[in-house]
């Protein structure tokens, strides 16, 4: 009993995560997520103003780099997954991101095109004035 209490404060927040990140094998997960598993679970003993920031960092600097653990999921804000299981999330984000991706394009472009011609319309207003 005593052991196990002491493990769970010495863990650090990259061992947390990848234990939840681990339990919920090929799931990518938010940063917010993975801390509400780890404080359901109580996997850390957590006693800073500002746990979630703490973690954050922390996957943000463990997701870079050859030697990092986590893989951070382009496109998508604050969601990591561990780099092992990257093949099999890439495959299922890359086919829900490509039709998204393709409308997102040209929503985009009309966007591109309206602010263009308003643009051109302001500056033609300015000129015609006198």
């Amino acid at each position: 009993m005593r052991e196990r209490q002491k493990k769970k404060k010495g863990r650090t927040w990259a061992e947390a995560a990848k234990t939840v990140l681990e339990k919920y094998p090929n799931t990518p997960m938010s940063h917010k997520e993975i801390l509400q598993v780890i404080q359901r679970e109580r996997l850390k003993e957590i006693s800073g103003t500002s746990p979630l920031a703490c973690l954050n960092a922390m996957l943000h600097t463990n997701s870079r780099g050859e030697e990092g653990i986590f893989y951070k999921v382009p496109g998508r804000m604050g969601v990591y997954t561990l780099k092992k299981d990257i093949s099999d999330v890439a495959k299922e984000l890359s086919e829900e991101g490509s039709e998204e991706s393709s409308d997102n394009l040209s929503d985009s472009r009309s966007t591109e095109n309206n602010s263009s011609a308003i643009t051109q319309e302001g500056r033609r207003g300015r000129w015609m004035r006198r």
